[in-house]
């Protein structure tokens, strides 16, 4: 018979684990490749092998035999094991790994942790691969094994000591992270603009909007995100451009960017967005707005606005489509520099009894409707006539003066929000450019 590998014939537990104590150090652990050939071979003592068990589990083992196993051992001998095997030194161990030369066997396939994958429709983990590349830890994983059990070959070509992946498709974490993503993506975000408008999140593009560190705690990619509310701001944003205006008149004008429209907030979209999906429920909803705009498309004034055409000196005021207001007004005085600006602007809100306070005035109004940079429709008690030319040399400082009685009627009719289109048409701008630089005529500057 043979315990842990030692002959332990008509021994008793004490002189077994002596021999064993004694021959602990005198035997050798090979590495064997796939058709038996020895292609390394290290010794018990290069290990610091030692035993890691005391003699009453050899006392355990002799205990277990009955007094006829003889007859059968003549015949089929027998080994035992104790419970526990070998003891090592694991700095030796390690430097044994290191030096032993493997050279001669050739790899063909490296090993790949397991990882997450989108597969079209939803997040996946995708199996380990196993390679056959023999590297440092697994022979060092290798040789420990066969030290505790025991062992005194290793075959190199059943894995044992391959480079193994970090990361099994059965781990906890991988497969955690791998529900919270898809979790995320079976959230919808249905997007209803109003006027038939609706935006769908293309499954592809969501997928990109989450990352994982080693891990694999799930974070959302904001710059990923972000990329998909420019690409909404590029198709409904109109704040900041030129829009396409029919004026009462008939005429086809362009009207210059103001500070009315629709413009999607970057960061704040993001964040709703984020807040949707932590959330896990489905939602319909309209985007975030830094800036909001009466409809959709190139026509964001709606058909509800006033129409301040300074070319005619003349307003008009349209509530749902209809005109229900007009009026001749005074715009800024352009011989002093003070020209209303053009442009598309909301009323920013509605004052009664305001007073316009500026450099050198204060001036009491009973009707106030700020648009641009204090620019804003008012009456104009010291007038006594409106329209034509008199804004050229006579003109406000940039506000659009009006008859009390159709400021109050406007007043009463626009609210906070409402559009002001403003413009010029023909060549009034370029005639009024010429009032405050008399020097240029056709483009050439008159000295005299």
């Amino acid at each position: 018979s043979k315990v842990n590998g030692v002959g332990a014939s008509f021994k008793d537990a004490q002189g077994t684990y002596d021999k064993i104590i004694n021959s602990d150090d005198h035997y050798n652990i090979t590495f064997v490749d796939g058709d038996g050939n020895v292609v390394n071979e290290v010794s018990s003592a290069d290990l610091g092998v030692g035993v890691n068990y005391q003699v009453d589990q050899v006392q355990l083992l002799l205990d277990s035999q009955t007094g006829f196993n003889w007859v059968g051992r003549l015949f089929v001998p027998a080994e035992y094991y104790t419970a526990t095997g070998n003891s090592y030194d694991a700095t030796k161990v390690k430097s044994v790994a290191s030096s032993l030369d493997f050279s001669g066997q050739q790899s063909t396939t490296e090993s790949q942790d397991a990882y997450i994958d989108f597969d079209g429709s939803q997040f996946v983990v995708v199996d380990e691969v196993y390679g056959d590349r023999i590297d440092e830890e697994g022979v060092e994983a290798a040789i420990i094994d066969a030290v505790e059990n025991l062992k005194t070959e290793i075959n190199i070509s059943d894995g044992t000591c391959y480079h193994k992946p970090a990361v099994l498709a059965e781990d906890d974490n991988i497969n955690a992270a791998v529900d919270v993503l898809n979790g995320y993506m079976n959230t919808a975000i249905h997007y209803d603009l109003g006027e038939g408008l609706t935006e769908e999140i293309p499954v592809a593009t969501k997928a990109t909007w989450f990352t994982w560190d080693d891990d694999f705690n799930v974070t959302f990619n904001r710059d990923a995100i972000g990329e998909y509310v420019n690409s909404m701001g590029e198709k409904y944003n109109t704040y900041g451009k030129a829009k396409p205006f029919i004026t009462t008149s008939g005429e086809e004008i362009s009207v210059p960017a103001g500070s009315f429209g629709w413009k999607i907030a970057y960061d704040g979209e993001i964040d709703q967005i984020i807040a949707d999906l932590t959330a896990g429920d489905d939602v319909t909803r309209d985007f975030t707005y830094l800036y909001r705009g009466t409809s959709h498309g190139e026509h964001d004034y709606g058909n509800s606005y006033v129409e301040v055409n300074l070319s005619e000196q003349h307003a008009y005021v349209y509530k749902d489509g209809q005109m229900v207001i007009d009026s001749d007004f005074v715009s800024g005085n352009i011989s002093a520099g003070n020209g209303t600006h053009t442009g598309v602007y909301p009323i920013a809100y509605k004052e009664k009894d305001a007073t316009l306070r500026g450099d050198n005035y204060a001036t009491p109004v009973d009707y106030w409707m700020p648009f641009n940079m204090g620019e804003g429709l008012h009456d104009a008690k010291w007038r006594s006539s409106f329209g034509g030319s008199i804004y050229k040399t006579s003109g406000s400082h940039g506000c659009i003066n009006l008859p009390k009685d159709k400021a109050k009627e406007i007043f009463e009719t626009v609210e906070a929000g409402w559009p002001v289109i403003v413009f010029y048409t023909g060549n009034t701008e370029q005639d009024n450019y010429l009032i405050v630089n008399p020097q240029i005529r056709g483009g050439v500057v008159i000295i005299s």
